[in-house]
């Protein structure tokens, strides 16, 4: 034997009507209220307006949470972003730094075997010009004047 409070009173099941004298088949009725069966049918969607109310504001609770969650996952994902792309920009940097360290040792190894091949084979290597200079000892010519 259950019953409900509503906005209207206390609403009672069709049994618990019938169990109060009023007949078996008595349709839902209010205790403490005049209440017709036309107003007892509009009054018992009442308490399905009121169901249907909290449910909503139920929902609308659980979607500001929700929404609130993904903010917060996506403030925490893009500052992850943020930490890779610094720690990415670094790496990058000490692997070029390294990259031209490194060419820079072949190339002057490189430079030493040829040089080695060279005297071996041909005879001794001239000291390497200064930029700019031509064998003669002449400068380069200017560049034209630009147009």
């Amino acid at each position: 034997r259950q019953a409900r409070l509503t906005a209207g009173g206390l609403y009672q099941t069709p049994f618990q009507a019938g169990a109060t004298g009023t007949g078996a088949g008595a349709s839902p009725s209010f205790v403490g209220g005049a209440a017709s069966v036309g107003a007892a049918s509009t009054s018992a969607s009442g308490g399905g307006d009121d169901k249907r109310a909290k449910r909503l504001a139920r929902n609308r609770e659980s979607a500001r949470q929700s929404r609130r969650r993904k903010k917060q996952y996506l403030e925490l994902l893009e500052e992850k972003v943020s930490q890779l792309s610094e720690e990415i920009e670094g790496l990058r940097r000490v692997h070029l730094e390294d990259s031209e360290r490194s060419l820079k040792q072949l190339r002057q190894a490189q430079l030493e075997t040829l040089e080695k091949w060279v005297s071996a084979n041909i005879g001794p290597v001239p000291s390497p010009l200064p930029l700019g200079t031509q064998a003669g000892g002449a400068q380069d010519p200017p560049p034209p004047p630009p147009p």
